[in-house]
């Protein structure tokens, strides 16, 4: 399941009250995300993910992910065990004249459909010591 949310956080939002996006998903394993800075945004919008009081993305607490014309986006393994199923996206903007939009995208899906990270490429290169182990191609 992809979970998407376009959010516009006003000028001069600060780090210390950010704006809040709230997002209900299953209870399931964030296995992959995006984070999309739009150019203009110049590095003063500021993107968190938590998980109730839990940072998700960027792991370490306090800690913000920022850009310009930016995509950050990849594998995460995070299991949503908790009581809430609700995903918060803080953002803050420290331009002082201008609003600015960001696009966050969070792939959920059930934990016994998903291979933890690194499996996928430890199946492959299994595969191919097998496939490749002295047989001329």
């Amino acid at each position: 399941m992809l979970y998407t949310a376009s959010i516009t956080t006003n000028a001069n939002t600060p780090l210390n009250a950010p704006t809040q996006t709230i997002i209900k998903v299953a209870r399931e394993v964030l296995h992959r995300f995006y984070v999309y800075f739009p150019p203009g945004c110049s590095g003063l919008v500021y993107v968190q993910i938590m998980h109730g009081e839990h940072p998700i993305l960027p792991v370490n607490k306090g800690s913000w992910m920022r850009g310009d014309d930016l995509l950050i986006e990849g594998p995460t393994w995070q299991e949503l065990t908790s009581e809430t199923n609700i995903m918060t996206i803080n953002t803050a903007n420290l331009d002082t004249v201008n609003t600015h939009e960001v696009l966050v995208g969070l792939f959920i899906d059930q934990k016994g459909v998903l291979l933890p990270i690194g499996a996928y490429e430890g199946i492959i290169s299994a595969l191919k010591s097998l496939v490749w182990r002295g047989v001329p191609v």
